[in-house]
């Protein structure tokens, strides 16, 4: 296909929603991660799965192929391998193994899309050709003998790419990352050169990196793929145009320093030395978030000057403010996280006068952890969107008695893991941002859905047909609550690119429309001015104050009274 005619196709894709999909796999049973793409790809209203070939065809090995990168199992010392199999069991818990065959009758059964098995390369090419599919999805691990076709899709063929380790085998992927301490991970959908003009490239995302186990950020990082496939694919049908879904301005650290041999094993070593001391760490010192409060309402980066720390005591934490001025004071609404019941709960501060103690009380409890408390006014009552993502609902409550007496009014969502919801309303609006998660065992929120209503708490939210608008943990993940700078649209994000709770980056959203979404990053938020801080993910204004959470590291021994007041200053 020509560039003229690559160009020609990506404009009438639109129109030809949905798109014909066909989709090869290796067997009966592929691994959990592709049968899981699949059932995306099934269930998706922009995609028509016509049929699926079953490739039974054994996988070439390549352990003599010189130009092969190593493996992390069979090349790395075997007790090495099995301690970071003890480590990933450990610290995943209920993460099943996304290579694990997995029979995939049962979702073919719940779609009825043609099925060829035990696949010949005849077979593949009439099938191909008398069904005339708009892309073929390659979805067949590495060393699988090709796909001969007697011409090419429409759009070519799809498949994926995984940075770094894990080229020549799936059981490497994602997994160098945590060996070499890369905070971000990134994997790719990948078309035919002769199709993509521009590269290869069709859409890209990056989550954080499991700093514990390489098998922990594989398992992470192939369930985190599952879904992208079926998302490049449904934008591509809407719009016509591929994307590589990234607002960051920075590209994806590769781990391409690949160990072989004995530095492979030194290298795991090392890793697992580094995890037994951050363990030691942990039994003497703890994370604990706490808030910094200031009376002038600018943007942290431009900033120097005094700061008042609310400091919640040694046996709780306190993150994710909203501020709300009512009645001539203001309150500082957040997530209270004891460390006895590690259940959060939700708390509010009077901060009128920063200069005194704040009062703390207890809000808002539930038989689930609850956090990331938004609050908003409508019609002349407050409403609360707390996070409750482990209720797989968006729960909104109403105050009765402001600020403390708050009652359930609805379940605003159901069938979604949501994480840190935000309201913004614009131009006559009401738009919802929520970064979100398809498996309950995933720990990367790194997908941001937006949604739309004219009535946030009576009315039914329309998703954006863009979703998600960003694939990326180094922005995706709401900060707190939109800014203003003069005409000027900000988003805050949360910047994991040092890893999570290590800053915030600021989003300049240039276009906010039910069909239309764009955004670019214009500065990063570090705690770095504040001595002796090391993160920061939310940030609340309001008309008098300005509130931000950032982390610390306290002795599990340390003894201060909860709710105390210090006078802090910048570095």
């Amino acid at each position: 296909m020509t560039a003229v005619e690559g160009s020609r196709a990506m404009g009438d894709a639109s129109s030809r929603c949905p798109l014909t999909v066909v989709v090869r796999v290796n067997g009966h049973r592929p691994a959990a991660w592709v049968a899981s793409c699949v059932r995306f790809l099934a269930e998706s209203k922009h995609i028509r799965l016509a049929a699926v070939l079953l490739d039974d065809r054994p996988t070439a090995q390549r352990p003599s192929d010189p130009d092969s990168r190593p493996r992390l199992d069979g090349d790395a010392p075997r007790v090495i391998t099995a301690l970071d199999r003890l480590i990933a069991l450990h610290s995943t818990g209920r993460m099943p193994d996304p290579l694990v065959a997995t029979e995939i009758d049962d979702v073919l059964a719940a779609f009825h899309p043609v099925v060829v098995d035990q696949l010949s390369v005849g077979g593949a090419r009439d099938c191909v050709s008398a069904i005339a599919p708009d892309i073929v999805v390659d979805l067949t691990p590495p060393g699988h003998p090709p796909l001969s076709l007697a011409a090419q899709p429409r759009y070519g063929v799809w498949s994926y790419r995984f940075h770094a380790f894990g080229a020549d085998d799936l059981r490497g992927v994602a997994r160098l990352e945590t060996i070499r301490r890369t905070t971000l991970t990134g994997f790719e959908v990948i078309t035919s050169p002769a199709f993509q003009q521009r590269g290869s490239c069709v859409a890209e995302a990056v989550v954080l990196t499991g700093s514990v186990s390489a098998m922990q950020n594989r398992a992470q990082t192939l369930w985190s793929a599952a879904p992208l496939m079926s998302q490049a694919i449904g934008h591509f049908a809407l719009t016509g145009r591929m994307r590589l879904n990234s607002s960051a301005s920075d590209s994806v650290p590769v781990a391409d320093d690949v160990p072989e041999g004995p530095r492979l094993g030194a290298a795991i070593a090392l890793h697992c030395g580094r995890v037994f001391m951050e363990a030691c760490r942990r039994t003497i010192l703890r994370d604990q978030w706490v808030l910094v409060a200031d009376e002038i309402n600018q943007l942290p980066d431009s900033l120097h000057g005094p700061r008042y720390l609310l400091d919640p005591g040694p046996q709780r934490y306190w993150a994710d403010p909203c501020v709300v001025e009512h009645d001539g004071s203001s309150y500082v609404f957040a997530e209270e996280f004891p460390y006895d019941t590690r259940r959060g709960r939700i708390v509010v501060l009077d901060i009128h006068r920063l200069s005194s103690r704040p009062t703390c009380q207890v809000v808002l409890d539930e038989p689930w952890h609850l956090s990331y408390p938004f609050v908003f006014s409508w019609q002349g009552d407050y409403y609360m969107l707390p996070e409750c993502s482990e209720t797989g609902e968006l729960r909104l409550y109403r105050c009765v008695t402001f600020p403390k007496d708050w009652r359930f009014e609805r379940t605003v969502m159901t069938g979604v893991r949501g994480f840190d919801g935000t309201l913004l309303q614009h131009d006559g609006r009401w738009w919802l941002f929520l970064a979100v998660a398809h498996f309950p065992w995933t720990v990367s929120a790194h997908e941001l859905n937006v949604y739309w209503t004219d009535d946030p708490v009576h009315g039914n939210w329309h998703a954006h047909p863009h979703n998600p608008v960003c694939l990326d943990a180094r922005c995706s993940r709401p900060g707190g609550g939109f800014l203003h700078a003069g005409e000027r649209l900000l988003r805050v994000g949360q910047d994991a690119s040092e890893g999570y709770g290590s800053g915030l980056c600021l989003l300049e959203v240039t276009q906010l429309t039910d069909t239309e979404y764009e955004e670019h990053q214009i500065a990063v938020v570090r705690s770095r001015w504040l001595k002796g801080f090391l993160g920061t993910h939310t940030l609340a204004t309001s008309g008098a104050h300005r509130v931000m959470d950032v982390r610390r590291r306290i002795s599990r021994l340390q003894r201060t009274h909860a709710g105390s007041q210090d006078r802090i200053r910048s570095e």
